[in-house]
């Protein structure tokens, strides 16, 4: 019986990830992390190209600008992208789409050919998280959808890490050009791979093709609505606090505790790192304990770590650089597992859209306020905003232990 199982797959091609969650799950994390690569191999490219096309800092600085823009303001029609033609057809769109601005930036050409790179990583990127979200939500129970958010952000996290270094390691044997292929060549056969291995879900052929289409219900639900208010909300929060940390973080080591541009890399890079495992500590609570507990303890935890990074001990600098890295990412899992939870799945996408919008609209205004705030006055009173903004969100999260309406019967 098994000899006919193999031979079945073999002529029909199909490999068993359909029926097999965790490998749905751990393939769906490689693509994950590679959507993040997208936006981070660059970065130690930047010099290089500056030097290589007589540019200025202000003229890079620019292309990832219009990266992040772009990123930024394209969740929200990914969603509908979702809702409408399913999850597989919008991925593969995504990551097919930020290869080819990978492979346009590896041509010969100009400052307006990186433009147009640098456009389409970011557009191509920003399509990716509705339908992975909603993806996840469709192929996972309330029982293990915690844990499947989880795993899903260990593949970003761990590109994070390595991304950048693979592409600063490529551009020094060959040249940064060569960077952009590899990441242009790596993300069309991922894209070709998860087109292959993945059925289609999540676009009924009966849905209705307006963007409004299932969302009456919803809004004409008054608890309901509360209950996603607090979760947009907290995810502005998320946003904010997480985009302003790493933005700063290597600076303030570097330009308030005398370190070295190399060992600050080291420990912004540890962040991440420590990070995965917030990913999968996060997941698991929400399964096994409840919704709500992750994002207590990663606000609470972030609380802890501002304080202790402004201390002037450096053991206490680092715990609390190590505390930030878990607090950051152990509550996305559970945020994530709470709009899945709230919603029907044929809104799932639209919905993500908002939330990663939001949190992407108010996460890019972060390292603004704060170059403002670090200019006109320090690193601690930028860290001491942030960390009045973290105190912001428990009254939240105590409305949304009595607001939430979870299919989970352990949830409070």
């Amino acid at each position: 019986m098994c000899s006919t199982k193999v031979l079945h797959i073999a002529v029909e091609g199909v490999v068993p990830l359909k029926s097999s969650f965790y490998g749905r799950v751990g393939f769906l994390s490689l693509v994950h992390g590679l959507d993040h690569a997208f936006l981070m191999f660059s970065s130690p490219l930047f010099i290089l190209i500056l030097r290589d096309l007589g540019l200025d800092y202000a003229a890079v600085g620019a292309l990832v600008s219009l990266a992040y823009f772009t990123y930024g303001i394209g969740a929200l029609p990914a969603g509908f992208l979702s809702d409408r033609f399913g999850h597989k057809w919008t991925i593969t769109a995504a990551i097919a789409l930020a290869s080819m601005g990978a492979l346009v930036g590896s041509l010969p050409g100009s400052y307006g050919t990186l433009a147009v790179s640098f456009f389409l990583l970011g557009l191509g990127a920003s399509l990716y998280h509705p339908p992975a979200m909603s993806l996840l939500a469709h192929i996972s129970t309330p029982e293990n959808r915690g844990i499947a958010m989880g795993l899903h952000g260990v593949g970003s996290n761990l590109v994070m890490v390595a991304a950048p270094a693979l592409a600063g390691g490529i551009a020094t044997l060959f040249h940064w050009r060569a960077a952009f292929l590899f990441w242009g060549l790596a993300g069309t056969a991922a894209a070709a791979l998860f087109w292959r291995l993945f059925e289609s879900t999540g676009s009924p052929e009966s849905a209705d093709p307006s963007p409004l289409a299932g969302l009456a219900p919803i809004l004409q639900d008054r608890e309901l609505v509360h209950t996603l208010l607090i979760i947009f909300l907290l995810s502005g929060i998320q946003g904010f606090i997480w985009s302003g940390t790493f933005a700063y973080i290597a600076t303030y080591l570097q330009d308030v505790r005398g370190m070295t541009v190399a060992v600050s890399g080291i420990l912004a890079g540890v962040q991440y790192g420590v990070g995965a495992l917030g990913h999968l500590v996060g997941g698991y609570m929400a399964d096994r304990s409840s919704r709500v507990l992750p994002v207590l303890i990663g606000t609470t935890g972030a609380l802890i770590g501002f304080g202790l990074i402004l201390l002037p001990s450096p053991a206490a600098l680092l715990v609390g650089i190590f505390i930030l890295g878990f607090s950051l990412f152990v509550k996305q899992p559970a945020m994530n597992t709470l709009l899945a939870d709230a919603v029907p799945q044929e809104v799932h996408g639209r919905l993500y859209g908002v939330f990663f919008i939001i949190t992407n609209t108010i996460g890019a205004l972060a390292p603004m306020f704060g170059g403002l705030i670090i200019g006109r006055f320090s690193f601690t009173a930028f860290f001491l905003l942030c960390s009045a903004i973290v105190l912001s969100a428990y009254p939240l999260i105590l409305l949304m232990r009595s607001a939430l309406r979870e299919a989970s019967p352990r949830t409070p």
